[in-house]
């Protein structure tokens, strides 16, 4: 227990917890069950050395814990209080009811604490938005490697920049401009890809849109930085990219994943597009049917 304080430098603090005291009892005549003057005193009785009144005030917050099952409470008491059933077994019973209630306190904290991350993340998912200077780096990379002239380098950027300035809810890539334009070989392009990014090409046609994999990522996240897990691996996720030179998609995509190991690959952009219109079925099926 918490001893008395000194007569020593810390006197002027002594000098404070006295001073105080007829301030919180003062709330509790108007207030009775005010939960913060009845933790002050418990605390000022306590650092004076009045043990008999500060388990007083202990055992009050325990009874309004117990009332209004308030697990918050119980978990701010629960020490204080089983310092003073060592010495007192008569207060047990009350004890383990507040022990039993700040277990169950604890827990609401964790799953509130995860609630609000999974907040944050939703709202890290609503805020993706297109990024231009990763396809404009894509294309310099294309342009470097000769897969693209200047004069083709100088039209897809003008085309990304336009439709930049126009896409509502769609999304827009290097590989889409490509594939419209009908422009150079995917076969050489993307294939190169695989020794620069480490991202195969793959059929996404090929791979059955699922309800697992169709939830795995947020759509908005989905549709304005391309990237879409198209299946599993154990527990390592595979992810198809429309801009394998963005590192920062890589990593987001990880983060939304909760950090699970992903395999990232690369696909066409109309195959990307129809498996964004199959994953936004499943969604709206799951809505109508939670309805």
């Amino acid at each position: 227990m918490a001893e008395p304080i000194e007569n020593n430098d810390d006197q002027s603090m002594e000098e404070d917890v006295w001073n105080s005291i007829p301030e919180h009892e003062a709330t509790l005549e108007k207030t009775p069950n005010d939960q913060e003057a009845l933790y002050a005193l418990s605390d000022a009785y306590s650092q004076i050395g009045d043990h008999t009144k500060a388990k007083e005030y202990v055992l009050r917050l325990a009874t309004i814990a117990v009332d209004n099952q308030s697990g918050a409470l119980a978990v701010k008491i629960i020490d204080k209080l089983k310092s003073y059933a060592e010495d007192d077994p008569a207060i047990n019973d009350i004890m383990l009811q507040v022990d039993l209630l700040g277990q169950l306190g604890a827990v609401e904290e964790s799953s509130e604490a995860t609630a609000t991350e999974k907040s944050a993340l939703e709202l890290k998912a609503e805020a993706a938005t297109f990024s231009l200077a990763s396809e404009m780096t894509f294309a310099w990379k294309l342009m470097e490697s000769g897969d693209l002239t200047q004069d083709e380098y100088a039209g897809v950027i003008n085309d990304l920049t336009e439709m930049s300035s126009q896409a509502d809810g769609l999304t827009i890539s290097l590989l889409h401009v490509l594939e419209s334009r009908n422009m150079g070989d995917p076969g050489t392009y993307m294939g190169g890809l695989v020794e620069k990014c480490g991202t195969p090409i793959i059929s996404l046609d090929s791979f059955e849109a699922t309800t697992d994999t169709a939830l795995a990522l947020p759509i908005n996240f989905v549709i304005m930085r391309g990237a879409i897990v198209f299946d599993y691996a154990g527990t390592e996720a595979l992810v198809v990219l429309l801009n394998p030179y963005d590192p920062d998609v890589r990593e987001e995509t990880k983060e939304f994943l909760g950090g699970k190991t992903c395999h990232f690959f690369v696909t066409q952009a109309s195959q990307f597009d129809r498996r964004v219109s199959r994953i936004t079925e499943i969604l709206k099926d799951r809505e109508e049917a939670a309805e």
